[in-house]
């Protein structure tokens, strides 16, 4: 599985490095019409975002089997929090199907680590964004009795039942010909461990793929030994707004 990993990130890392090397070049020359460079340099900006998310995918896994990590439980305003990132996703474009924000609550406090729960929504929009060429994709929160449920719905392809129980493993990809580095699922799995809850796909749910997390209303107690996953703060992205 490392082995495919590794093949796959070489291809991964090239597509947007040629771009940024490609339209550079033509930037440089002569007789560039301003239209064309504004479109060269959003392509190059994009390629660059890219880029970037798969250098810190690969500094997250060198940190593996560090153990190093804490998870650091604060007060956050998760509704507030949640607002801003699906307000985020909707101005980058990525797709033309609309980001829904569904709460009918202005505010909830929880006791979380805002910079994984950040990582885990944004994740998780970010790929129903990347199967949802159009429709909607909702970001819904909703108090439960003993936790608070956060759930990402979009009407795209969906997956598989066949492949339910495999989405959550290290280096899975369901598509080989999209781009990503098969570590987002992973990922908001070992969030969800770190944080106390339980990420699950809706079975149930036919219409595109609904991934819910329940996120308990106590912070858990700090774990001994957590290094079934790396350290997500080297991607400074994740500070929230």
């Amino acid at each position: 599985m490392k082995t495919s990993f590794i093949h796959n990130m070489s291809h991964e890392i090239r597509t947007p490095l040629n771009a940024i090397i490609g339209f550079g070049e033509i930037l440089s020359m002569e007789g560039n019409r301003p239209e064309e460079i504004q479109e060269y340099v959003k392509i190059i900006q994009k390629n660059s975002d890219l880029l970037w998310k798969l250098v810190s995918d690969v500094l997250d896994i060198s940190e593996l089997e560090s153990g190093s990590f804490q998870a650091d439980f604060i007060p956050c305003d998760v509704v507030q929090l949640s607002s801003k990132i699906s307000k985020a996703e909707t101005e980058k474009k990525s797709t033309n199907a609309r980001f829904i924000f569904d709460s009918s609550l202005n505010s909830y406090w929880l006791e979380t680590d805002i910079k994984l729960l950040k990582k885990l929504l944004t994740i998780l929009l970010i790929n129903a964004a990347k199967f949802t060429s159009s429709g909607e994709i909702i970001l819904k929160l909703r108090p439960a009795a003993k936790d608070f449920i956060f759930s990402v719905t979009d009407s795209g392809c969906g997956i598989p039942q066949n492949k339910h129980g495999i989405i959550f493993e290290r280096f899975e990809k369901l598509d080989p010909f999209t781009q990503g580095t098969g570590l987002g699922l992973p990922l908001c799995k070992w969030i969800a461990d770190t944080l106390g809850g339980r990420i699950y796909i809706d079975p149930n749910y036919q219409k595109g793929a609904r991934f819910v997390f329940h996120h308990p209303l106590s912070s858990p107690a700090p774990a001994e030994n957590e290094t079934d996953f790396p350290t997500f703060l080297s991607a400074g992205k994740t500070t929230p707004n």
